[in-house]
């Protein structure tokens, strides 16, 4: 009977350990995304756009077909449409987009098995000439956003460059090179004014929340957030930890959902308070308040993402940001680069072409104006470009003229 009874009692505390046990994440994760919402650089007032685009005449239709996908990206939000007279100029100066491809031939060396003389294998390198595919690009313009009211907002450069090696001819690489440039330059301007989305991958909590995943899955936030906010809170903190965790989930989906950037922060502040109580509550949960990793999935920490969130959507509801003082042209604009200065490219050029150390260095000294990116990127740039070091150095005394 005493054993009958010691078996019931433990029985019923592995029952009650096992069901104050069922909330996480399980070992098989369950991941869905949404689209994470990331407020412009700029808050800019009214809704009308004007995008103009120039170049020199042999690289007129690049610009064209810049002005468009600049439009295209400020119009996928419903912040911006297409109309004149525009409450927000956007003028773009294309100076430069060349790409070209060349074959190289190099010496490289494989190991070939043999047998020596006693019968042993041996390995021996032989020479081989292999022929590479090099390709190269060079985007070099500016940009300069104005209101109609107030003036200059912004400016700054679309530089971009690439050089690549590959061991085999890739087909169609000059004109998908030459559309990534000017699609990452529409963007780059686009993100200045204009909000844009990206995928944002959250894990979703199992236990008594499973139920409710396909909402969430289907992008159906605000059923999911009802389901949740049904669930009573639970008398264990550690296992309560996991519905303020869905709670902010669902709130921090709902905030990148609206238009309105004031109600979003409310959303935001609200989705990081839920996270905070549920690290507190449970903080040997680090998929709180860490990343998640792995072979086919990865999540971003919850209450970082909402935090930086949080920073970005305050000066986006703050207000419309001040006007500058504007420069007679893009050129003259201090972010923006001047078609006439000598630049690393330019730099990088003289030294493909063969022009001796000295003669670059004379080219440095007597430019009417240099730009030159000294900083570890513009450096290295500028070493696998065939600068010599004398000349990086002279570059680096030289900086701006």
């Amino acid at each position: 009977m005493a054993k009958r009874i010691a078996l019931c009692i433990v029985l019923s505390l592995a029952l009650a350990g096992a069901a104050s046990a069922r909330e996480g994440f399980g070992f098989t994760k369950r991941a869905t995304q949404f689209n994470k919402t990331i407020p412009p650089a700029l808050n800019v007032s009214g809704n009308k756009v004007n995008v103009t685009a120039s170049s020199r005449t042999r690289f007129s239709d690049k610009a064209e077909t810049l002005r468009k996908l600049t439009e295209e990206e400020l119009t996928k939000s419903n912040k911006f449409q297409v109309e004149t007279p525009a409450d927000v100029n956007v003028a773009i100066e294309l100076d430069r987009l060349e790409v070209s491809s060349r074959s190289e031939n190099k010496v490289d060396y494989d190991n070939e098995k043999y047998k020596d003389k006693d019968g042993k294998t041996q390995y021996r390198k032989v020479a081989k000439n292999v022929t590479e595919t090099v390709v190269t690009g060079n985007m070099a313009g500016g940009y300069k956003i104005t209101d109609s009211h107030a003036g200059l907002l912004d400016s700054g450069d679309i530089d971009n460059s690439f050089d690549k090696r590959y061991d085999y001819a890739p087909t169609k690489v000059e004109q998908e090179l030459q559309d990534s440039f000017l699609t990452a330059a529409a963007q780059k301007i686009a993100a200045r004014i204009a909000p844009t989305t990206r995928k944002s991958r959250v894990l979703l909590p199992k236990g008594s929340f499973e139920a409710y995943a396909p909402l969430a899955e289907s992008g159906a936030w605000d059923r999911y957030l009802q389901a949740v906010e049904a669930v009573p809170a639970m008398s264990d903190p550690s296992q309560d930890a996991y519905r303020q965790y869905a709670l902010g989930i669902a709130k921090e989906a709902l905030a990148y959902s609206t238009d309105d950037p004031k109600r979003a922060l409310e959303l935001l502040r609200a989705a990081a308070d839920h996270y905070r109580k549920a690290v507190a509550e449970n903080p040997n949960e680090k998929l709180f308040s860490e990343g998640y990793t792995s072979l086919l999935d990865a999540a971003a920490a919850p209450l970082k993402r909402a935090e930086t969130s949080i920073k970005a959507y305050e000066a986006w509801a703050s207000g419309p940001t001040p006007a500058k003082a504007a420069p007679a042209s893009i050129a003259s604009s201090k972010a923006a680069p001047s078609s006439k200065a000598l630049r690393n490219q330019g730099v990088i050029e003289m030294a493909k072409a063969g022009v001796p150390e000295e003669n670059i260095v004379l080219a440095i000294d007597s430019a009417e104006a240099t730009e030159f990116d000294t900083s570890p990127d513009g450096l290295i740039a500028l070493s696998k470009g065939g600068v010599s070091k004398n000349v990086i150095a002279h570059i680096q005394k030289r900086g701006k003229k």
